[in-house]
């Protein structure tokens, strides 16, 4: 945590009931909480959780939902009914009420959390890869190629992978914004990351009981998780031209 972050000045866990309710000063940035814990030190380690939800549920998402999409797209047949299927019956569900249903399952881990967002998120990448890699698939070079004998794999390295980067970038994007509003608001229900540890949907359903005395409880978790969100969907959006944009729903 220290390797992203600055050194704290305070303990994001320190419980310091001299300092309860305290405003904004040198000492506390933000002021502190109902417990006198800082609240500058829980935004920072919330924001680095986000940050890990996000980067892992990615991982978890694009590891499931391209090789998928780059089998059913190359293939076709069997395997490609049956994970469309899936990905159908995984569509036809909102997909916060799948998470807390999961989440509740598995427990309320930072682990779980991501397992939970990652076994429903590879559909995005799943469909994209697949559309891209059907479209991809009809150049005459890679017909050529194959009749030439050169291997699936290699193909798919060289030439399929390559031409989908772009559409799979804005994916990537997309997933970890989600990713990160979805663990807030799994840690708001108590189904996230658990009490005490910090987390920007934990600060806010803190924050709620004090939101007529003390509404910066609530102001500084929502802010920042709305910049997080807003941003990282704005860079989604500079990542390709407009044409683009509308075919994945930008």
């Amino acid at each position: 945590m220290d390797s992203l972050f600055l050194p704290l000045m305070h303990s994001p866990m320190l419980v310091d009931l001299a300092q309860v309710m305290a405003p904004p000063s040198a000492a506390h940035w933000l002021g502190t909480d109902d417990l006198g814990r800082d609240v500058l030190a829980r935004l920072r380690v919330g924001l680095y959780h986000s940050l890990t939800v996000g980067s892992g549920v990615l991982l978890l998402t694009a590891s499931l939902g391209i090789p998928l999409g780059l089998w059913a797209g190359w293939f076709g047949g069997a395997v490609d009914w049956v994970v469309g299927k899936l990905a159908d019956v995984v569509l036809s569900f909102p997909g916060i009420l799948l998470a807390l249903a999961l989440a509740a399952l598995l427990g309320a881990r930072l682990e779980n959390v991501i397992l939970a967002l990652g076994l429903l998120g590879w559909v995005g990448f799943f469909r994209l890869t697949r559309v891209q890699v059907m479209h991809i698939r009809r150049a005459p070079y890679l017909a050529a190629a194959e009749l030439a004998g050169v291997p699936v794999l290699r193909l798919w390295r060289l030439h399929i992978l390559p031409n989908c980067l772009g559409p799979l970038r804005v994916e990537a994007l997309l997933v970890v914004a989600g990713s990160m509003v979805a663990e807030a608001g799994l840690s708001f229900l108590g189904l996230g990351i658990p009490a005490p540890e910090p987390s920007l949907g934990g600060m806010l359903r803190d924050g709620m009981r004090e939101v007529l005395t003390a509404p910066l409880l609530v102001v500084a978790p929502g802010v920042l998780l709305i910049c997080l969100s807003v941003g990282v969907n704005m860079l989604a959006q500079r990542r390709l031209p407009l044409s683009a944009r509308m075919r994945v729903g930008l």
